[in-house]
């Protein structure tokens, strides 16, 4: 993908961003600050998954990083949350002929 963004002369830039008007943007990087003006800005923010504290603790709990250390195939699977860090897990579920 990063190579796919710098093809299309997408510039990538980490730091914290703060948006100052519709289309200008300030970030804030090791000391320096830019500001920006663009048409379109992507912002990612990055996360990381939890298991919230009122789920029992029970080895079949997995998060989206967990869930590829299983050892073995579930005959059911259910997806809760927002799926931000990956929709197609439904998909995945019934291509692995699952419910």
């Amino acid at each position: 993908m990063e190579q796919g963004a710098k093809a299309a002369g997408v510039q990538r830039i980490n730091g914290l961003a703060k948006f100052l008007s519709t289309n200008e943007v300030e970030v804030s990087t090791a000391g320096n600050k830019q500001r920006m003006k663009a048409d379109f800005v992507i912002l990612a923010t990055g996360s990381s998954p939890i298991v919230p504290s009122l789920f029992p603790k029970h080895p079949a709990i997995f998060t989206s990083d967990s869930i590829f250390s299983m050892d073995y195939l579930p005959a059911h699977l259910v997806v809760v949350g927002a799926a931000t860090s990956d929709p197609s897990w439904p998909a995945r579920s019934r291509d692995l002929d699952r419910k």
